[in-house]
């Protein structure tokens, strides 16, 4: 034997060695004169692959062998390989309902003259797991719903069409979008910690600041390590627009309905006031002198300030004002206000030494009068309303979508005709209501704020008839609530006062309360007079040793911006805003306006001294 057979030999059975030694399925064919491509054998990993015994096409032709590869392009490319060498690869995908039922990557090429080998191995899953991810990469792709994500390091790398659209392009660094750079900052590192993030944020979107509302998250590798950052964005500016609009069309809706009973309360209130009066005026034609009478004069006049300020409340809007406050008197003041003129007794339950809580006023007290009057509306032939207030402290996953920790919980129950069970469900949807005629805002827009406030608000049935609503809102422990104590309060000075106010009544009734402790008034009822004024009092070095501005002047120039002109003529002279809009931005940061303080209107003697004892020394 020489040693090119030998060679040959040794070839034949290494390859026959690593035939049967492969992952991967072979069938061999030898190409006959006749053009006939004939199975020659197989190695053991084809029958594992295909599931049978190759064997027995030892000797068929192909097409034999395999029919449903005779319909196929595999034939004719197989024969070009045994006889001309040309190898051959591609991935056969078969077909059944629309799904991927099997799958196999084929590679044919020339062993010897006339004879090739076709390497085949499943790639069934491979390809259904490629088709899912495609689906789920269109799916993605097309969802009207932003997604980016970025690198652990914070490099922006993938967003869809829904992100383009909304955001444009980014650039690699995906915290530009946020307006404030702390906030982003807060976002990712949460995200880097390997926690999520939920949660409505002001955003750059193409040249302009949308609401948007972001689900973010960190994805994690088999190791756990973080892969990539995941958010989800939402613009919710139209329906935060929409609800505020809704908002204040319910506060229309409810003020009508209060409208008829707090006309009654305030006649009752005037009613008693003027007897107050005429007792005390009949006492001094007589010679005496009735205090007993104006003093109870004073205290109707403080209901009716009450009332006032309730309705000021009501109508407040704009951005939340959250601050830490007391829940008894709060809930007390707005639950009656609420019930003004109805036929409803009202009880309340408070737990002792019950938390504070922090929210805005007016929103939240829309919430209450929402909730009272829902409760009227369900008891229109009288009823009873129980109004109570606790301290709870929930752990993690108690109430869904509240974080743990201490909350104040409030509980509304009527004795109404309560709530169908198929409403239960959908009752702080917006439109769905439980009364004819009703437009289904008022709920909506209570689980819009108390949301917005980090609480929750839900419903049940409290029996065969009415309903319980229960608020809960994030509360401040050991900072309890405490009766103030009335002390008397007393000032006295000397100099100068400059005061302004449009309304003649007012001004004399300030102008005798500052004569009284020892001043010297001069009165305006124009921003441009005080000006005027202010500015003649200094060229004669006679100044004002304070001034006293009303916000509001109607057809002429008001506090604040007489405020301005004055403050810029004397930086140190004592200068104080009255409005009675008292959450007005003037008058809850005066500071920031250039007055030393304000004050509320209507206010009283005790409350003007009070205010002069913190800035004018005795």
């Amino acid at each position: 034997m020489d040693e090119i057979t030998t060679a040959a030999i040794s070839d034949e059975q290494a390859f026959r060695r690593s035939l049967e030694a492969s992952p991967m399925g072979v069938h061999l064919y030898q190409l006959t004169a006749d053009n006939r491509l004939v199975f020659t054998g197989a190695n053991p990993a084809a029958d594992r692959i295909l599931g049978v015994d190759n064997q027995q096409f030892i000797g068929m032709t192909i097409e034999e062998a395999f029919p449903p590869l005779a319909q196929t392009e595999i034939p004719w490319r197989y024969r070009a390989a045994a006889k001309d060498g040309i190898p051959w690869s591609t991935d056969q995908i078969t077909y059944r309902d629309g799904e991927i039922s099997g799958a196999f990557r084929v590679v044919a090429f020339q062993i010897g003259p006339g004879r090739m080998a076709a390497q085949f191995l499943d790639i069934t899953d491979q390809k259904k797991t490629e088709s899912r991810l495609k689906l789920f990469e269109e799916a993605v792709g097309s969802s009207t719903i932003a997604i980016g994500m970025s690198t652990p390091e914070g490099r922006h790398f993938y967003q869809n069409r829904a992100f383009d659209e909304l955001f444009g392009e980014v650039g690699p660094d995906p915290s530009s979008v946020y307006v404030v750079r702390t906030v982003a900052e807060e976002v990712f590192g949460r995200l880097m910690s390997g926690r999520s993030f939920e949660g409505e944020l002001k955003m750059h979107c193409r040249g302009r600041v949308r609401d948007i509302f972001l689900r973010a998250y960190p994805s994690f590798d088999e190791d756990g390590q973080i892969r990539a950052l995941v958010g989800i964005h939402s613009d919710v500016t139209e329906q935060k627009q929409f609800l505020e609009i809704a908002q204040m069309n319910q506060k229309m809706e409810a003020l009508g309905v209060m409208a008829g009973g707090i006309a009654h309360d305030f006649n009752n209130l005037l009613g008693g006031l003027f007897g107050y009066v005429n007792l005390a005026l009949n006492a001094q034609e007589e010679g005496r002198c009735d205090g007993d009478h104006l003093k109870k004069a004073l205290s109707v006049m403080e209901r009716a300030r009450a009332l006032a300020g309730q309705l000021l409340t009501f109508s407040k809007g704009g951005e939340p004002v959250r601050k830490v406050q007391a829940v008894q008197p709060f809930l007390e003041s707005n639950v009656r206000f609420a019930l003004s003129g109805a036929d409803v007794s009202c009880s309340f339950e408070f737990e002792s030494n019950l938390w504070n809580a922090r929210f805005d006023e007016h929103q939240v007290g829309q919430v209450v009068n929402n909730l009272v009057i829902n409760a009227v509306q369900a008891m229109a032939g009288g009823g009873a309303l129980r109004v109570r207030a606790g301290n709870v402290t929930l752990a993690e996953g108690t109430v869904e979508g509240l974080s743990p920790g201490p909350y104040s919980k409030w509980l509304f129950e009527d004795s109404g005709t309560g709530i169908p069970s198929e409403l239960v469900s959908r009752i702080f949807d917006p439109f769905v209501s439980n009364r004819p005629g009703g437009h289904g805002l008022g709920l909506a827009v209570s689980h819009s704020i108390v949301r917005r406030h980090g609480g929750s608000i839900s419903v049940a049935s409290t029996g065969p008839g009415g309903t319980s609503f229960c608020v809960m809102l994030p509360a401040f422990p050991g900072a309890d609530w405490k009766q103030p104590v009335e002390t008397e309060i007393h000032h006295a000075g000397q100099g100068r006062v400059l005061i302004m106010d449009d309304e003649p009544v007012l001004r004399e009734v300030l102008g005798e309360f500052l004569g009284g402790m020892g001043y010297e008034v001069l009165e305006t009822s124009r921003g441009e007079d005080a000006v005027a004024q202010f500015l003649s009092a200094q060229a004669a070095q006679r100044p004002f040793c304070a001034v006293i501005l009303d916000l509001t002047v109607r057809g002429g120039m008001g506090g604040k911006e007489a405020g301005l002109a004055i403050r810029a003529a004397d930086a140190h002279v004592p200068m104080f805003v009255v409005s009675g809009y008292g959450e007005d931005g003037v008058m809850a940061d005066p500071g920031k306006s250039g007055f030393t303080d304000s004050l509320r209107k209507p206010f009283d003697l005790p409350a003007l001294a009070a205010l002069l004892n913190r800035h004018l020394s005795q």
